[in-house]
């Protein structure tokens, strides 16, 4: 079941009542039956507090109603006892926890410790600092136009750790790197992709306002005429649409402009346009001579050679002391219980999934791709095919897409669109009426 809603629609609220009120309707569902996890420890905490409130509360009412002995009360009560066992968490402690509790199938020792926050923080920036002094002994002069283009040691520091602090984003920015890079002639195709903005968000939108004004001024005629001529030939160049040889003309204009002559401004709603700021701010005509690109290729090169060596100095720390971070978590779970799920036999991976009868995700739109298929693994079938099918209504989800606020830690809002259709096949034939439904929100 997925439940999406906007901001304070009650979400949460949802997804607790719900883990209550299989807790009031399944006697053969205890509490550490109900895995439900979040993306913070705080709104962990938070959970257990409202579901414990809201259980011990039922029991309450339920104890006033049918007396003590009820066979339902005596169930809640046992299972307010058992409360402690849980599975209400963070995905990472989850993770954490299920890496503990199988280390030989896991292949891991399970006395690692996580590293998070400050700690992490002060492991990278000192495997960022030993890659840049050996890069740095091996080619002074790569290094100094990299640390002139960041602006400084310290930009470029920061700059490498942001890549290396979230592998996914780094893969993601590699294979962004290949594709682009593999493609035959990518920098004319750039430059082209550069000149067709400069006309299409500058240009036209400028000449049209220039037309309309009268009895312009300064070096209006001539800017007008430069204008007129490019528009009326623009279609007839085949890559740049001329642009380059009307900025070396325009640039000539604006270097022979007289003081304090009119700035020939075009104003569009909040945007103003002259053609002064158009040529100190884009360079067509000096590209279409040296293309940056070239320069561009090169330094990607450098850059993410210098977070490899980073994160592989990272990796090697963390190896030393027997320390995990949170996206260590994520790829050996995943990788532990891929494993357990396409082997032949299928009795490990069973005995973990009968584990959590059902599985609750909060704010699922942050979710990645990781995490996104550790859960598919724990709540999947294989089909004929051996693929992973959906069972049906073991997974509950809320979120918003647009609420999405973890992507630079690699959280994938598409995930959100493609799970919630993966989940309306699975139900495709489930004809059971839902417990809950309210008005802004819509239940599948």
């Amino acid at each position: 079941m997925v439940i999406t809603a906007g901001p304070g629609a009650g979400k949460t609220r949802v997804l607790t009542e719900r883990f209550c009120h299989i807790i009031l309707t399944r006697d053969d569902v205890s509490i550490g039956e109900i895995l439900a996890l979040t993306f913070t420890e705080k709104a962990a905490e938070e959970m257990k507090a409202r579901i414990y409130m809201k259980l011990s509360h039922v029991v309450h009412e339920l104890r006033q109603r049918d007396g003590s002995k009820s066979t339902l009360v005596k169930r809640l009560k046992q299972n307010l006892d058992d409360f402690s066992k849980n599975r209400i968490s963070t995905i990472h402690s989850f993770c954490a926890h299920l890496l503990r509790e199988y280390p030989v199938e896991a292949k891991i020792d399970p006395g690692f410790v996580i590293v998070q926050g400050l700690t992490q923080r002060e492991m990278i920036i000192k495997a960022v600092k030993s890659a840049i002094s050996s890069v740095y002994k091996e080619d002074k002069s790569e290094l100094t136009r990299l640390v002139r283009t960041f602006g400084n040691r310290g930009l470029l520091l920061e700059a490498v750790r942001g890549v290396i602090e979230h592998p996914i984003t780094f893969k993601r920015i590699l294979t962004t790197r290949d594709n682009l890079l593999s493609k035959e002639n990518w920098k004319d195709q750039v430059f082209k992709e550069y000149c067709g903005h400069i006309k299409d968000y500058l240009l036209i939108p400028y000449y049209d306002g220039l037309k309309g004004i009268k009895d312009g001024k300064g070096q209006y005629k001539q800017v007008l005429g430069l204008l007129t001529e490019w528009y009326q030939k623009k279609d007839s160049y085949r890559d740049d649409f001329g642009i380059p040889s009307l900025f070396g003309q325009l640039r000539k204009l604006a270097q022979e402009r007289p003081s304090r002559s009119s700035r020939l401004v075009v104003k569009l709603g909040t945007r103003e346009i002259s053609y002064l700021d158009m040529v100190d701010t884009y360079y067509p005509d000096l590209f279409a001579v040296f293309n940056p690109d070239t320069i561009f290729e090169k330094e990607l090169s450098i850059l993410l050679e210098l977070a490899r060596a980073s994160l592989d100095s990272y990796q090697a720390e963390k190896r030393r002391i027997n320390a995990l971070d949170f996206a260590d978590l994520e790829a050996r779970t995943l990788e532990f219980l891929t494993t357990l799920f396409f082997s032949e036999n299928r009795a490990f991976i069973e005995r973990i999934q009968e584990r959590f009868k059902y599985i609750m995700v909060d704010e699922f739109q942050d979710t990645n791709r990781n995490q996104w298929e550790i859960l598919s693994l724990l709540v999947s079938d294989r089909d004929q095919r051996g693929n992973p099918v959906l069972r049906e209504d073991k997974l509950f989800v809320v979120g918003d897409k647009r609420q999405a606020i973890y992507r630079f830690r690699g959280a994938d809002v598409t995930v959100f669109d493609r799970v919630t259709e993966e989940i309306r096949k699975s139900n495709a034939t489930n004809t059971k009426p839902i417990f809950w439904q309210g008005s802004g929100k819509r239940t599948l």
